[in-house]
């Protein structure tokens, strides 16, 4: 069985308005950065739709090459495509 190229699709482009990260610094785990999202869009070729604030992006820096981040938030699509 030969192998195929995996099919890829472009889905949406998204842009979040945030607020300016609160930083907490110095602590166990490292500089801690929070994003809370003020809201956005959504638009792809079959969807569009507004960001709903509320959410955000909690991200942690251990080091210069190591972070990690956890987002959540919410899209109400306005329109399908």
């Amino acid at each position: 069985m030969e192998a195929r190229e995996p099919k890829l699709e472009h889905l949406f482009d998204m842009h979040a308005d945030l607020e300016a990260p609160q930083v907490l610094a110095g602590t166990p785990d490292g500089m801690r950065q929070i994003f809370i999202v003020k809201g956005g869009s959504v638009d792809g070729p079959r969807i569009k739709g507004r960001i709903l604030p509320g959410g955000g992006d909690w991200a942690i820096v251990r080091s210069e090459a190591q972070s990690s981040s956890t987002c959540a938030g919410r899209a109400r699509r306005t329109m399908a495509r």
